[in-house]
């Protein structure tokens, strides 16, 4: 009878019951969200630095191998051909961003712009120093590791400050070995490692406004592997729109 007279009544008990109840769906819908995002943030950086791998390990190739070094170097076409599929395979996967998610084209996709440019960082070793070529694409290997790392620690979201500091790791423990090891100027030491930073904060921002932008951005959807092909058109085109805003900002200050 009194738990009768309760519902009849409106028992504070009990709606304050249904409000934690409420309550925790949300935060588990909130936790569930957040855990995916992360989860394709981390997917998308194993695909970099896979990518990274691929990449530092045919430059340490042609770094040891004079032979192979000399032909890319005589044989420029090489690097035109590999520049044209590279470029020619990121563009049309932007186009077609949203036809290329299911295996296997988007695994072949991959495969084609990684070796792609993989050839054209080969080729670009052989053309100029390929101790400063080996500094730079082991130092962008090492950001996305870490960054790896990082989207392995959190839960529920990717933020500046935590990235912030793996990724400033990274680049000092690259910045140290290179110093002690290498013969390497310490200019171009530290301009590639400022940017690398950059690099990273690009990186960062677009992958940060993507995973944390809300209903705009179907996280259900996303391919990770089409995903790391893409993301080098979309770092170009969010520079860009950087530095037009910094150039207007700039214009506005002068009138």
């Amino acid at each position: 009878m009194l738990f009768e007279s309760s519902i009849r009544t409106g028992d504070p008990r009990l709606s304050t019951r249904n409000k934690q109840a409420q309550t925790t769906e949300v935060v588990n819908a909130y936790d569930q969200s957040f855990n995916g995002r992360v989860i394709y943030a981390r997917n998308l950086f194993s695909k970099l630095f896979l990518q990274m791998i691929i990449i530092c390990v045919y430059v340490w190739i042609v770094h040891s191998i004079p032979a192979l070094d000399k032909f890319l170097e005589q044989n420029r076409w090489i690097f035109w051909l590999s520049l044209g599929i590279c470029v020619g395979t990121a563009t049309l996967a932007l186009i077609y961003r949203n036809q290329i998610t299911l295996s296997p084209t988007n695994w072949l996709v991959f495969i084609v712009f990684t070796l792609s440019f993989a050839s054209v960082c080969g080729c670009l070793v052989a053309f100029g120093n390929s101790q400063i070529g080996l500094l730079l694409f082991v130092n962008f290997a090492s950001l996305i590791f870490f960054l790896f790392l990082y989207s392995s620690t959190v839960r529920r979201k990717i933020t500046y400050s935590g990235a912030v500091l793996f990724v400033s790791a990274s680049i000092l423990i690259v910045f140290e070995l290179f110093t002690i090891f290498t013969k390497i100027s310490l200019f171009w030491i530290m301009f590639i490692s400022l940017s690398s930073f950059l690099f990273a904060f690009l990186l960062l921002y677009d992958t940060y406004t993507n995973l944390n932008c809300g209903d705009s951005y179907d996280i259900n959807k996303a391919d990770d592997v089409s995903g790391s092909v893409t993301i080098y058109w979309d770092i170009i085109l969010l520079f860009l729109k950087m530095a037009d805003l910094i150039k207007d900002n700039l214009s506005n200050r002068q009138n």
